[in-house]
């Protein structure tokens, strides 16, 4: 009896063991909008180890670049996927790849903070600050910009 009274009493929001808390949603949101998916996921993983997740948060994380990396040379280099490419760029436009991966990148950044719902959460109801975006969101929207550029170079 005693026991599962203390098991009640237990509180069901932990800190991070760390410490640390991650970094915002909005602030994940706006660095896989401008870097992409390649930030996006270089986000997931800066939160992970501020979380001490890494290990935990690897398998997904390197499953949506590998993902990534199919879809994006599907589309370029197969028979199909040029076909695809080619008919979504006459309904909408010559600016479909970077519609794609924008959508790829918020999608990655819906199931980051899945993974860190519990985190995110707990920093909202202790009350504590997200750190700065500031120095990460630069050079991760930078790199971005340039894998992305790199790789719409070896599309065309």
């Amino acid at each position: 009896m005693a026991d599962e009274s203390s098991a009640l009493l237990q509180p069901s929001l932990q800190a991070p063991r760390s410490g640390r808390v991650p970094y915002s949603v909005q602030a994940q949101f706006l660095i896989a909008f401008f870097g992409g998916p390649v930030a996006a996921l270089a986000m997931a993983v800066l939160n992970a180890e501020r979380l001490d997740r890494v290990r935990q948060d690897a398998p997904w994380v390197l499953a949506l670049l590998l993902l990534y990396a199919g879809l994006a040379t599907t589309l370029s280099f197969t028979a199909w996927g040029t076909e695809v490419m080619t008919a979504l760029r006459q309904d909408f436009g010559g600016r479909v790849h970077t519609f794609l991966g924008r959508l790829y990148a918020l999608s990655c950044v819906g199931v980051a903070f899945w993974a860190h719902r519990r985190s995110h959460r707990a920093r909202e109801l202790m009350g504590r600050q997200a750190p700065s975006p500031w120095g990460p969101a630069l050079v991760l929207v930078s790199a971005g910009f340039l894998v992305n550029l790199a790789w719409t170079t070896v599309m065309q």
